[in-house]
């Protein structure tokens, strides 16, 4: 239908389309180019995306896992919790002193070179957590209670987002002997009971937690203070950070 010597809209413009679909397709390495290049730049998009968030939410996993913990007192130097430095521990008498707080409770990071039973030897982030409460400690596998970690040179571990780091000798005969370290046994994950050494401390395995990945991936240590005091290496100071909570408002 031809009006005023223009084709009707519903004529033409499914005519142009065929057409440009014909134009697209017809030169086939063209064709499988862009398609290429689209399906690919997607692909950057999203992965670029997906990492950017996946490492800033790592980056702050500590963080996350104590959502009820509303102020971190640290030392003023201090502006990641990826990277702290501790603070005496006449800190935490000031933060309990302080008129409004309830309690306060202590929070230790620090680094450990954990050997397994077989002589392999794997780099730890062992956090302590406060004796009293155990504020801070993450949900455990299986029936296992956080109280475990009260116990003397007791741990709770964790991937913290690593892969195949957590795993000793299958046989006894290829733990704790003397002579060069048994690398290529067979292994199997660890479990409530193994032993550790930590600093050339001993440690006992209670369970395993279900903590949030970290950012860099490394292997988690759960403990207490006081057992984290005793099994990290000596330093002037020991308190990462200390939690106040407030006192409940009279009415």
């Amino acid at each position: 239908m031809i009006t005023g010597g223009f084709i009707a809209a519903d004529l033409w413009k499914p005519a142009m389309f065929r057409i440009a679909l014909k134009l697209l397709a017809g030169d086939k390495g063209k064709y499988t180019g862009l398609l290429f290049g689209i399906t690919f730049t997607s692909f950057l998009v999203t992965f670029a995306g997906s990492y950017f968030c996946g490492f800033m939410t790592r980056g702050f996993a500590l963080i996350a896992e104590n959502p009820s913990v509303d102020v971190w007192v640290m030392n003023p130097a201090v502006e990641s919790v990826e990277q702290t430095t501790n603070i005496p521990l006449l800190a935490l008498d000031r933060v309990r002193s302080t008129e409004g707080v309830r309690f306060a409770a202590p929070l230790a990071i620090g680094s450990g070179e954990v050997i397994y039973p077989n002589g392999r030897f794997q780099p730890f982030q062992v956090i302590g957590l406060d004796d009293a409460t155990l504020i801070g400690a993450p949900p455990i596998e299986g029936e296992v209670s956080p109280d475990a970690m009260r116990a003397p040179d007791a741990v709770i571990i964790d991937t913290g987002g690593t892969s195949g780091k957590l795993g000793t000798a299958a046989l006894r005969s290829d733990q704790w002997q003397r002579g060069p370290p048994h690398v290529d046994v067979p292994t199997r994950p660890l479990a409530a009971g193994d032993e550790l050494l930590v600093n050339d401390r001993r440690i006992v395995v209670k369970g395993r937690a279900k903590a949030l990945p970290r950012y860099p991936p490394r292997p988690l240590l759960y403990t207490t203070y006081s057992n984290a005091a005793r099994i990290l290496l000596r330093s002037r100071h020991r308190l990462t950070s200390c939690s106040p909570w407030p006192s409940p408002v009279s009415t």
